[in-house]
């Protein structure tokens, strides 16, 4: 229901235009593939994974192209949500951007995939509650597939990472 709320608020914010990152579809679209060859440079992942994902992500980019930008914060984990007094209060806009709604609730999966019940749970909720058509469904697993493999590009990441990338991969060919 937190989420539920920061969505909400964050979604009617305005796309703000001058003073905020532009994280616009072209520029995931071009990134993607440097995030590959680093995630193969540093990771342990099969590579025949990361290739078969990258198809995936590359042949259905196109998705997300002429898709209206928004605010996003970029980094909801539960971490950067402080609720006390019964208000909720957003910390650590640093990566805050104009970019994809998609790219909002692909990171709060991603956030909450340490939580199988949570976890679950929200992403039965952005079936049903925010991408309702396929369009923005198709949109959601791109973005899920980018910050996954975004993950692995780090060269401290853990088995833990990896599992996630994994998981997130097999969840996004299933929705």
């Amino acid at each position: 229901s937190v989420y539920r709320e920061v969505i909400s608020a964050l979604s009617s914010l305005p796309a703000m235009g001058t003073g905020i990152f532009a994280r616009p579809a072209l520029y995931l679209i071009l990134s993607f593939p440097y995030l590959v060859f680093k995630a193969l440079l540093v990771g342990q992942v099969d590579w025949r994974i990361i290739m078969q994902t990258s198809r995936l992500f590359l042949g259905n980019a196109h998705t997300l192209l002429f898709t209206k930008t928004r605010f996003v914060h970029r980094d909801l984990g539960l971490d950067n949500i402080m609720i006390t007094n019964n208000c909720i209060y957003l910390l650590d806009f640093q990566y805050a951007a104009k970019s994809l709604p998609e790219y909002e609730l692909a990171g709060i999966w991603r956030s909450l995939s340490r939580d199988g019940r949570l976890s679950s749970s929200f992403l039965q909720e952005v079936k049903n509650e925010y991408c309702v058509n396929k369009l923005s469904l198709t949109r959601f697993k791109l973005m899920s597939i980018y910050y996954a493999v975004l993950g692995l590009t780090d060269s401290r990441h853990t088995e833990g990472r990896l599992n996630d990338f994994q998981d997130v991969i097999w969840q996004a060919n299933h929705i």
